[in-house]
């Protein structure tokens, strides 16, 4: 995929049109070459997500149209197309936003609850009369709350792992493949460049306690995982290739 020169829309080559549609307001565009626009996601905090999406409205899920854009070729269209079905935006022109994420994510504890409880239910038949039944029914799930009255014992530490794509091109057309999961995003994004909003998957570690001892445990003194690097921001680009032509 080419990647071309941003470029920041004249004010007579672009004129912002208020126009309704089932979608939303929509920027009347007058750029005659195919192009795609980059849309900006606010989080709060200084921190963001920026995409170039095919699209004019001035709003698409959250994202909010700018006036720079990028030349595209038809190419490029098909893979824009690929990019806004499924989400994705560049991990490398967006890496405040992943390692931000990476430090957000702290592993976390989770406490198994089982209870059984009798429970009495009106039964109306066909002809209007009403049965009382008695069932005994069991509930049961996961809580972090330390101290539930109902917790077993059995814990689970909680760990965040992450995963991106590349765009790969097969049989005439381009896909997504999906990288393998690891604890720091650095392991892979270099080969796997692109990222989805939802890039992150939980992975769990079980025990057994005593019900008495669970106040007592910190998920900052478990040692089964490995955690990103967060002293340290940088992120050290290879070369890699954008696409991956398969045979």
């Amino acid at each position: 995929m080419n990647r071309l020169a941003k470029n920041k829309v004249a004010p007579l080559a672009l004129v912002l049109g208020m126009l309704l549609s089932s979608c939303g307001e929509k920027a009347e565009c007058e750029i005659p070459s195919r192009h795609v626009h980059k849309y900006i996601k606010n989080f709060g905090g200084n921190n963001a997500i920026e995409r170039y999406i095919d699209d004019e409205h001035l709003e698409y899920y959250g994202y909010n149209w700018t006036s720079d854009y990028i030349e595209m070729t038809r190419e490029d269209e098909k893979i824009y197309k690929l990019f806004k079905d499924n989400g994705i935006f560049d991990g490398a022109e967006n890496w405040d936003y992943l390692y931000k994420q990476m430090a957000s994510n702290k592993d976390y504890l989770e406490f198994y609850y089982e209870y059984t409880v009798t429970e009495y239910k009106t039964i109306e038949d066909e002809d209007g009369n009403e049965t009382v039944v008695v069932e005994e029914n069991t509930y049961d799930g996961w809580t972090r709350n330390p101290n539930y009255i109902h917790n077993t014992g059995r814990t689970r530490l909680c760990h965040h792992r992450y995963f991106g794509y590349c765009v790969v091109y097969k049989d005439d057309k381009f896909s997504l493949v999906q990288s393998p999961i690891v604890d720091d995003i650095r392991f892979v994004i270099n080969d796997y460049p692109y990222f989805a909003e939802n890039n992150t998957t939980i992975v769990h570690k079980y025990y057994n306690y005593y019900p008495s001892e669970l106040p007592k445990l910190n998920p900052e003194n478990f040692n089964d995982f490995c955690s990103p690097d967060l002293t340290n921001k940088e992120l050290k680009r290879g070369k890699s290739k954008t696409i991956s032509k398969q045979n």
